[in-house]
């Protein structure tokens, strides 16, 4: 049976993912939905947990467990909160200081909103053993701390493009390529300011394969010359570009090129100040001037 949030009431029925990484430690939690529709109701409205409205129950359940932290730790303790909707990791100088100090007040904080600690789902690892957060793999190797693409993320990411190009022998290959180029675009902005260079060409070389192999099949007959000159061609010193020829309704030939997903430059992301809030308006003009300044409107490499 779900339960319900009436008025003052408590959450009930979740479970917290706990996830500690000491020795220059990470914790990471993330809300666990055990009963599928559970509702959170306010007066005469309802909810679904799992909704678009979810991620802003989450903050509001989780807001001021930062301020918690401060409050009983010093800054020589090294420990940080970073928290995205029910997803958050925290940073500690030790797994002593994790399990006997952090962990009770994280546990006691989530126990006053009705919150509980899922003990399965709780390890203490090294930082350099690495950990995933929000579709990032965070690892230390050696002295140098990097951040890449997720390995379950970009299995994810190329399972669904090739199932794409698959379904895709039956539809005009513009329509194919602006998909694709859709979803590259999406994916590589999210990663381009992580450690992704050699992720990007690797995508882009699953996707040479798998578009190559698809052309092969729809057109059995055709030799390898003629798919060469139907469907490739070069484009600002790149080779081998998959751009076909199209006409549009007055019958001009216009070309559509796949972009390239390696041609994005790495971009390293800014630091967002801790206490800023796109939501306030007091930081409206923060955000304002920080998207001019450090993130004008890029595009992955190729266009139509």
């Amino acid at each position: 049976m779900a339960d319900r949030v009436t008025g003052t009431d408590r959450l009930h029925d979740r479970s917290i993912r706990f996830r500690a990484v000491a020795f220059g430690t990470i914790t990471s939690s993330k809300f666990e939905r055990r009963a599928a529709g559970t509702l959170a109701q306010f007066g005469e409205c309802g909810h679904v947990v799992g909704a678009v409205i979810s991620p802003c129950l989450a903050n509001g359940v989780l807001d001021g467990m930062e301020s918690m932290l401060k409050s009983i730790t010093r800054p020589a303790d090294k420990v940080h909160m970073i928290r995205y909707a029910d997803d958050f990791v925290i940073t500690g100088s030790s797994k002593e200081q994790l399990e006997n100090h952090i962990k009770p007040a994280v546990t006691a904080f989530l126990l006053e909103r009705g919150l509980t600690l899922s003990e399965e789902k709780t390890a203490i690892v090294s930082i350099s053993q690495g950990f995933d957060f929000l579709g990032f793999n965070v690892r230390k190797y050696g002295n140098k701390l990097l951040i890449k693409p997720a390995k379950n993320s970009i299995k994810s990411f190329l399972d669904v493009v090739r199932k794409a190009i698959k379904a895709g022998i039956s539809l005009p290959t513009v329509a194919l390529i602006r998909m694709l180029n859709r979803k590259l675009t999406g994916w590589v902005n999210y990663y381009r300011h992580v450690v992704a260079k050699a992720v990007f060409s690797k995508i882009d070389a699953v996707i040479f394969r798998a578009l190559y192999s698809m052309i092969r099949r729809k057109h059995s007959r055709k030799s390898t010359g003629w798919l060469c000159r139907k469907y490739y061609g070069s484009r600002g010193g790149r080779h081998w570009v998959f751009h076909p020829v199209y006409r549009v309704k007055s019958g001009e030939p216009r070309v559509i090129s796949l972009k390239q997903a390696s041609a994005a430059p790495i971009r390293r992301h800014r630091q967002i100040r801790s206490a800023a809030n796109p939501y306030d308006v007091e930081y409206l003009d923060y955000f304002k001037e920080r998207m001019k300044k450090y993130y004008p409107q890029q595009r992955v490499a190729g266009s139509e």
